[in-house]
């Protein structure tokens, strides 16, 4: 009860952190913000407007990724590494003259993962190299918008750099 209402403006290239104490509503609006959780308001996302989950069509869950704190909840252990990144770019398109083999191996390349472990299933990877694949897939369907859910939470304090720098090479470059 009471007020709950959040107005966020991000521009192109801008990182916003959203900082509060356990159970303030981050995660909350994280999933409303990509579909994952109903909301009551308006999300207003290049020009368009958004007032229900309905409104989430394929392209705003295209330009619109998250990635979770835990990848292991959200890799699919049955697949592999390449089926998990495939998946995206069957849903949102292959870029313009990339296989989608050579698509994979781009995504793994530019998360710092060997092309190999397209053929490796997430068990066999690291916690760091699960979040990189997680991440991997976030920017395969080539995102406006990329929400990142505590993504450095749940690792070792020397890899949580690493991926933050990631982040930020992935930013420049997209």
């Amino acid at each position: 009860t009471g007020n709950n209402a959040i107005s966020l403006s991000i521009s192109p290239g801008e990182i916003l952190g959203i900082v509060g104490e356990s159970g303030s509503g981050k995660s909350t609006l994280a999933k409303a913000m990509t579909g994952l959780n109903r909301f009551e308001g308006k999300i207003r996302f290049e020009g368009r407007e958004i007032r229900n989950l309905g409104d989430m069509d394929n392209a705003y869950r295209k330009d619109v990724q998250i990635i979770f704190q835990h990848p292991d909840a959200s890799l699919n252990p049955r697949q592999t590494i390449g089926q998990i990144l495939a998946r995206p770019l069957r849903l949102y398109g292959l870029p313009e003259g990339e296989t989608e083999r050579q698509a994979v191996a781009r995504l793994l390349r530019e998360v710092r993962l060997p092309e190999d472990f397209a053929d490796r299933f997430p068990h066999a990877l690291s916690g760091g190299q699960k979040q990189r694949v997680a991440i991997a897939r976030a920017f395969a369907a080539r995102p406006e918008l990329v929400i990142c859910d505590e993504i450095t939470a749940a690792l070792d304090v020397s890899v949580q750099a690493t991926v933050i720098e990631l982040l930020l090479e992935l930013r420049r470059k997209h």
